[in-house]
């Protein structure tokens, strides 16, 4: 049985906008994403919004546990402040 990742869907679309000359709003400023705070961090989740590769970033993101971060234009730091003050990370 073959199984195709996120990681590999998510890779495979970065591939595709490179191709045609396209970007992302991460790319290249991977440290952007994870510093800062909360602030930094809710203006860093504005730039996600109509992101070609939103969703698949944020299955990434579910698929390895990302636990830190902006992924899929979520802050994923403080998802998991919530979860874990809920008891359940």
């Amino acid at each position: 049985m073959f199984v195709v990742s996120a990681r590999a869907d998510l890779d495979t679309a970065l591939i595709e906008l490179v191709e045609q000359g396209s970007t992302w709003p991460c790319a290249g400023e991977g440290e952007r994403w994870y510093e800062g705070g909360p602030v930094k961090l809710a203006e860093v989740e504005k730039e996600c919004v109509g992101c070609s590769v939103r969703e698949l970033c944020g299955l990434v993101a579910d698929e390895e546990g990302q636990r830190f971060g902006v992924w899929g234009g979520t802050d994923r730091t403080a998802e998991h402040v919530r979860l874990r003050a809920r008891g359940v990370a």
